[in-house]
């Protein structure tokens, strides 16, 4: 993922969600806090209709590493997406 043109349609066939391509952490009140990728604050990758490279073979996939003893904080998330372009 380039950081220069992370979510600008011209370049890429994904948006990205919250955060990502300016890496900057995404924070969720509550020890409870629904931390799926359906939560709209935290979102996952959406594939651009009609981009011009458009792949119709996208693997999207997550993987969570969470920390329980994070100060100041009920737990913290490290999620890593892979995203696999079958077309390439």
């Amino acid at each position: 993922m380039d950081d220069v043109t992370c979510n600008d349609p011209r370049y890429t066939d994904l948006m990205w969600p919250n955060g990502v391509c300016t890496q900057t952490p995404v924070t969720i009140d509550g020890c409870g806090a629904d931390i799926s990728p359906d939560n709209p604050q935290l979102g996952r990758p959406q594939v651009i209709n009609n981009a011009d490279d458009n792949c119709a073979l996208l693997s999207i996939e997550y993987f969570d590493e969470i920390f329980n003893i994070e100060p100041d904080a009920c737990f913290k998330v490290l999620r890593r997406w892979v995203v696999i372009d079958w077309c390439q």
